[in-house]
């Protein structure tokens, strides 16, 4: 099963709007019209102020992984598929895999 959390869905939604050096920001509709589709893959896991705290207990130098991780630990999950691998370096517990390869696990199960 594929998850993200809620905070994954506005930081997205954050990074379509402004765009980058290789392509312009997304308008209203393009991101909504791309988000709902990208959410019917996924189930979303709605961040509370019990995961925020739990984030927050961690020793780890970027509180944003750690809040990450809390809702991983809160779902059970063993895998976080990030683009930072060393970012949750200090989490022991959980396998970390880029995009380009969940892309690639996505793909072996699809056919």
């Amino acid at each position: 099963m594929l998850f993200t959390s809620s905070l994954a869905i506005v930081q997205t939604i954050t990074q379509l709007q402004k765009g980058n050096k290789s392509r312009k920001g997304f308008d209203r509709a393009a991101v909504t019209e791309w988000m709902n589709k990208f959410m019917t893959k996924f189930s979303v896991i709605d961040l509370s102020k019990n995961d925020l705290n739990r984030g927050f207990s961690f020793e780890n130098k970027d509180v944003e992984d750690s809040i990450h991780y809390a809702l991983c630990e809160k779902l059970k999950c063993d895998t976080i598929l990030t683009n930072n691998l060393s970012d949750f370096d200090y989490f022991k517990k959980i396998k970390k895999i880029s995009p380009a390869m969940g892309l690639a696990l996505i793909k072996m199960r699809i056919k």
